[in-house]
C-alpha cells in the first residue's frame, strides 16, 4: 500500500488550522500555527521512514497534545476510507476476544467486504461463488489496521486511488466529481449494513417481498447476510457495530449512511435474510443501476440526469430524461448532497450515450422498490 504522504500531510495541516506560506522556499514550505506561535518546515518530499516525518509528527503532536502514533494514523488515513468493526460485550471482552470469535470476525468481515465489492459492480442476491474478478482486485487493496482498544475493534482501511475517467459525451451541465471505485465498494458495505438495520433489525420482523428487493438493491447478498449472522451467533459477541470514516480525497462523503449497531438478538432475523436472498426471484430484462449523480443538464422543460455507475462490471455513465423542472431541481439537490440514486429498467444506446428507456425512472436508493432484477 502506497500513500502520498506529503499530499496527506498538507491536507491535514490545512484542515487543522496551520497556514501555508505565501511563497515556498527552495526545499519546502514553512507552515505557521498562529494559536501556538509555532512553525513547521515541510520538505517537498516526505518519506514515511524519514527523520523529517518523525519531526513533523512530533511537532503536530505537541500542538495537539496528542501522541505521535495518533498523529501518524490521522495523517495516513486522510487518503483512506475506514470501516471500524466492533465486537462488543463488555462483560466478556476486555481488550481481548476469544480466539475462535476473533477468527470468525476476520473471516466473516472479509466475506462481507468481498461480497459488497462484487455487488458494487453488479446487483445480485446470491453470488454462488461467482465473485467479480475486477471487484476482487479492488477488495484485495483493503488492509486491516492495528486493532484498537475497546471491545475488540478491527479497522478495515481502503486506500482511495485516482478516479477512472470516462468521456462524458454530454451537453453543458452541472457536474459533481466522479466516485472512486474504492469509495463505491466501501459505500456499498455501509449501505448494506444500514439497510439490514432499517429493514429487519429496527422493526424486529422478517423481511417482506418488497424488503428483499430493497436489500438486494442496496448491495446485500446471501453471502453478506450469512457472514453477518456468523458474527452475531458467537457467544462472546453481544453486539456488532460498524463506524465509517470517509477520506476527503474521495470526494464529498455519501449522505444517508450511518454508523450501525446490531444486537446478537437479531441473529435469527439476519439468518432469515440470508435464506430469502438465496431464493430471491429474478425478472429478466430489467436493469438496476446505482450510484451518485455525476451531472444534471437542463432542457426546456426538464432535462437529463446522469449517474456514475457500473454496467457489465465496467465503469459507465447512464442517463435518464426527467420531464419536469421540479424533478430536475430535486436531482440537483441529490447531486450536491452526494445521495445514492437508482435507475431501473431497460438501457439503450442513443448515439454515444446510454439512456434509460423510461423517462423519470430515477429516485434515491432509500426511497425505491425494485421492479425486478437482471
Amino acid at each position: 500500500m502506497t500513500t502520498d504522504l506529503r499530499r496527506n500531510l498538507t491536507l491535514y495541516l490545512e484542515r487543522t488550522g496551520w497556514l501555508r506560506p505565501a511563497m515556498p522556499g527552495e526545499r519546502g514550505e514553512l507552515w505557521g500555527h498562529e494559536p501556538s506561535g509555532l512553525f513547521l518546515p515541510v520538505p517537498f518530499k516526505v518519506p514515511d521512514d524519514s527523520l523529517d516525518w518523525l519531526g513533523i509528527a512530533e511537532r503536530i503532536a505537541q500542538v495537539e497534545q496528542s501522541t505521535v502514533a495518533d498523529v501518524e494514523a490521522r495523517v495516513l488515513r486522510l487518503s483512506m476510507d475506514v470501516a471500524s468493526l466492533r465486537a462488543a460485550n463488555d462483560l466478556v471482552i476486555h481488550d481481548t476476544i476469544p480466539y475462535e470469535a476473533a477468527a470468525t470476525m476476520l473471516r466473516a468481515s472479509w466475506t462481507m467486504l468481498r461480497s459488497c465489492s462484487t455487488t458494487s459492480m453488479r446487483v445480485t442476491s446470491f453470488i454462488r461463488g461467482n465473485y467479480n474478478r475486477r471487484a476482487d482486485e479492488v477488495a484485495r487493496g483493503a488492509r486491516m489496521a492495528h486493532t484498537r482498544k475497546g471491545s475488540f475493534i478491527i479497522p478495515i482501511v481502503m486506500p482511495v486511488t485516482d478516479v477512472v475517467e470516462i468521456d462524458p459525451g454530454m451537453i453543458e451541465r452541472s457536474e459533481a466529481e466522479p466516485e472512486p471505485v474504492e469509495r463505491r465498494v466501501m459505500r456499498t458495505f455501509a449501505e448494506s449494513l444500514s439497510k439490514i438495520v432499517s429493514t429487519v433489525v429496527e422493526p424486529a420482523r422478517e423481511p417482506r417481498p418488497d424488503d428483499v428487493l430493497g436489500l438486494i438493491r442496496s448491495g446485500v447478498t446471501a453471502e453478506f447476510a450469512g457472514a453477518l449472522h456468523a458474527i452475531l451467533s458467537e457467544d462472546s459477541v453481544a453486539q456488532f457495530e460498524a463506524a465509517f470514516e470517509w477520506s476527503p480525497l474521495g470526494g464529498r462523503p455519501p449522505e444517508g449512511i450511518r454508523d450501525v449497531s446490531i444486537p446478537s438478538d437479531a441473529a435469527d432475523l439476519v439468518e432469515t435474510v440470508a435464506a430469502r436472498l438465496r431464493h430471491a426471484p429474478r425478472s429478466p430484462g430489467a436493469e438496476v443501476l446505482t450510484g451518485p449523480i455525476h451531472a444534471v443538464a437542463r432542457e426546456d422543460p426538464g432535462g437529463v440526469v446522469t449517474i456514475d455507475t457500473f454496467r457489465n462490471s465496467r465503469p459507465s455513465r447512464v442517463s435518464v430524461r426527467v420531464t419536469t423542472d421540479p424533478m430536475l431541481d430535486e436531482a440537483i439537490d441529490w447531486m450536491k448532497r452526494r445521495v445514492t440514486v437508482v435507475i431501473t429498467g431497460r438501457i439503450a444506446r442513443r448515439g454515444a450515450d446510454l439512456f434509460a428507456e423510461q423517462d423519470d425512472s430515477v429516485t434515491t436508493l432509500a426511497a425505491t422498490h425494485l421492479p425486478g432484477l437482471s
